[in-house]
């Protein structure tokens, strides 16, 4: 006995919507903030990545007389010349040791075409806006004025480096002794 094949499907779709289980519902939507991770002096901080130009091994130096400490020197990067400068250096004082995990993180600005010696890159972190406040505390004093605020991730705490902040220092922006 032959059934009509309109029928088996219209048996067929009623019992695929009796067992179909429903899309799990949106509780929330969270906004993520992404940051490029690197460290200085053992600190975890994150910058924006609109702020990066690039990021890549140390380079090769010719130094500059007449300048402060943490001014390392000048170096031909991609065909242009950058200064290149210690964040740690500038930042606490102590001269950041050149390890194999050292980086240099060019920084994207109209005005000036900087490298910053960080101690290594962390990669791409990722941080939910809730994670986040613009509030500093918790973080080294010497880094407090150079950030947006912090984000946590797990129980790690990140402070989120602010380049506009640092570019805008008259303390930096004086290289000279």
């Amino acid at each position: 006995m032959a059934r009509d094949p309109i029928a088996v499907l219209a048996d067929m779709e009623d019992r695929a919507r009796q067992s179909a289980v429903g899309l799990p519902l949106v509780e929330e939507i969270q906004e993520i903030w992404q940051g490029i991770g690197f460290a200085v002096a053992g600190f975890k901080l994150a910058v924006a990545v609109q702020d990066l130009r690039e990021m890549g091994a140390y380079p090769a130096l010719t130094p500059v007389p007449g300048t402060k400490s943490w001014v390392n020197g000048v170096a031909n990067v991609r065909g242009g010349l950058l200064t290149i400068i210690d964040l740690g250096g500038f930042l606490r004082g102590p001269a950041t040791p050149i390890t194999t995990s050292s980086r240099l993180l060019v920084v994207r600005d109209e005005h000036l075409s900087v490298g910053l010696l960080v101690d290594e890159v962390l990669g791409m972190r990722h941080f939910r806006q809730g994670s986040c406040t613009e509030d500093p505390a918790g973080t080294p004093s010497w880094v407090a004025g150079y950030l947006r605020g912090t984000c946590r991730l797990g129980d790690e705490l990140w402070g989120v480096f602010d380049i506009g902040a640092l570019l805008g220092s008259a303390e930096f922006l004086q290289v000279a002794v």
